[in-house]
């Protein structure tokens, strides 16, 4: 999962980074940096795709993204989880018959 970073003094609000986002999880805050710009937040980075649209389109270089991985015991885990859970749903829907 991408961890996404805004460098607070670094960012002017331009806004770019918020038009250029394809999920639209940025937004421009009513928070002000150290220099009396809102700053821009992440609403959701659960949902950060980590496609590094914000990061190229930011003058002023306040976005930083960085690529983590995901423990491949968690990775198996939340899988067992989807099948166990769609099994359930199956299971359900032959006893009722659809």
């Amino acid at each position: 999962m991408p961890k996404l970073t805004i460098l607070e003094d670094y960012c002017k609000s331009c806004g770019l980074c918020v038009s250029f986002c394809p999920k639209k999880i940025l937004k421009v805050s009513d928070e002000l940096n150290s220099h009396g710009f809102n700053i821009v937040v992440c609403i959701d980075e659960e949902k950060c795709s980590g496609c590094g649209n914000c990061t190229v389109v930011c003058p002023d270089a306040a976005i930083r993204l960085e690529q983590t991985t995901v423990d491949s015991r968690q990775l198996t885990a939340k899988s067992r989880e989807a099948v166990d859970s769609w099994q359930s749903t199956a299971k359900s829907k032959e006893a009722d018959g659809r």
